[in-house]
């Protein structure tokens, strides 16, 4: 087997929506060098993404904007260079590492400019949303490009998903987080890159279900996508944290992550208890009491507004009578 054939064969096992953030973002760096570079820039300084419209990671749009606009010379690529209509059926009868060896060969004039991208991370993109879904019936000169949707080629339905997680949301703020959990899932399923109902299952696994596999990887998705969307809110860092936590991950790690969470919340603001219980927690696990006592000074008088506050105030208490008693000053 060739070194080109292993390569597919390892792109195409990536899951779709996986593979989408991952192409969004690869586009997402090559188009900041290349603003920099045609700018007359002569470093490139930090900067983070804007927070993308949500639900959807700033990759997801970075992906879809660029096959849109490169549509029209992809389809042409395709259709008519690459002649898949008549070869789609010799295609359906062999591996699909094939197709995406050779269509790479033929999109690569496409790829090469403006940013130099990889044919074939762009060839396997279209081979899993579908090269019938892309190619709208093979006709480059009647489809319109504007048509053509990313979530649609995916059979993703970013409406339905928003109306479970508003529902979910809901169920949540009342307390009844178990009826929120298969609804969320749901949401999931409609649209995989749905960064709140990811959010909010992330949470409900952290807070409710510890040391759990399924949890840990929501945890871990929600990382990945934060990271590539900018989505840094004390919110999501306060997740991340705390699942981070409650499923065993680095306390040094978990610590510095609850930390930007706690001093980027105004204090008394909704959330402010919870994301302080939570960084008091993992003090007091690596001891470090007269830390927390003063955290927990400065959250504990405070007034609960929302269920998960109140929680969160209680379980502060409770946490708090469990620590050893500072000694006396003579």
């Amino acid at each position: 087997m060739t070194e080109e054939r292993t390569t597919a064969d390892q792109l195409l096992s990536i899951p779709a929506d996986d593979f989408v953030a991952e192409l969004g973002s690869v586009i997402s760096r090559l188009s900041f060098v290349h603003e920099m570079e045609t700018s007359g820039a002569l470093y490139l300084p930090f900067r983070e993404p804007p927070p993308p419209p949500s639900p959807y990671p700033a990759a997801f749009y970075s992906a879809e904007e660029w096959l849109r606009n490169k549509r029209d010379q992809l389809l042409e690529a395709i259709v008519i260079e690459f002649d898949y209509g008549a070869k789609r059926n010799r295609y359906a009868n062999q591996s699909s590492a094939k197709l995406v060896q050779d269509l790479a060969k033929a999109i690569k004039p496409v790829c090469d400019l403006p940013y130099q991208l990889d044919p074939l991370l762009v060839a396997t993109m279209l081979v899993k949303i579908g090269l019938d879904e892309f190619c709208a019936g093979y006709d480059p000169l009647t489809s319109d490009s504007q048509n053509w949707s990313l979530e649609k080629a995916l059979g993703y339905d970013r409406l339905k998903a928003n109306e479970l997680t508003h529902k979910a949301r809901a169920l949540v703020r009342a307390g009844r987080w178990k009826r929120a959990v298969p609804l969320l899932e749901s949401a999931l399923r409609f649209c995989p890159l749905h960064f709140i109902a990811l959010n909010d299952l992330t949470d409900i696994y952290a807070r409710y279900y510890p040391k759990c596999d399924k949890g840990l990887e929501y945890g871990r998705k929600l990382f990945r996508q934060a990271e590539l969307s900018g989505h840094m809110e004390p919110e999501v860092l306060d997740t991340i944290g705390w699942a981070g936590f409650r499923h065993g991950g680095k306390i040094n790690i978990v610590e510095d992550v609850l930390k930007r969470a706690e001093m980027s919340i105004r204090n008394g603001e909704s959330g402010y208890i919870t994301i302080g219980y939570h960084l008091m927690a993992v003090l007091a696990a690596q001891e470090k009491y007269s830390d927390a006592r003063r955290l927990f000074e400065k959250f504990s008088k405070l007034p609960a507004t929302t269920t998960i506050d109140s929680e969160s105030l209680h379980a502060a208490k409770q946490l708090r009578n469990t620590f050893p008693e500072m000694p006396q000053i003579r």
